[in-house]
């Protein structure tokens, strides 16, 4: 009985064994995150007789060309900048400074708002 007994454990930890998850590497932390819900974007989003093989293929479709575009743009900047004098570098630069100041007390005045405070009582930064 006790033979039996042991032999079951060791085929239950045998079968056991194949099924525990590898431990994520230190470069896969972006793939171990908890899956996410499937959001599609529009027009999608609204079509109610997709099942859910479609959904995934949709999504992974988007996905790709959002990656896509990306490289596109990225491309497009490149050619662009190399092609601007160093004048013209210097002033896109500053113009893109004053972008991110902007964005920056916009956005400390709308904490400011959600605070119930005035923006004026919020430093400026300068």
């Amino acid at each position: 009985m006790k033979r039996c007994f042991a032999l079951f454990v060791v085929c239950a930890f045998a079968a056991a064994l194949p099924l525990r998850a590898e431990e994520p590497k230190e470069g896969d932390k972006k793939e171990s995150k908890a899956p996410r819900k499937l959001r599609l974007t529009k027009p999608w989003a609204d079509l109610t007789t997709l099942t859910e093989e479609q959904k995934v293929r949709i999504s992974e479709i988007h996905a790709e060309y959002v990656e896509k575009r990306k490289a596109l743009e990225e491309e497009e900047e490149a050619a662009i900048m190399a092609l601007l004098s160093d004048e013209s570098k210097a002033e896109l630069e500053q113009y893109e400074a004053a972008k991110k100041q902007a964005q920056k007390e916009r956005n400390a005045a709308r904490r400011a708002a959600e605070k119930g405070e005035s923006p004026s009582t919020q430093p400026s930064g300068r």
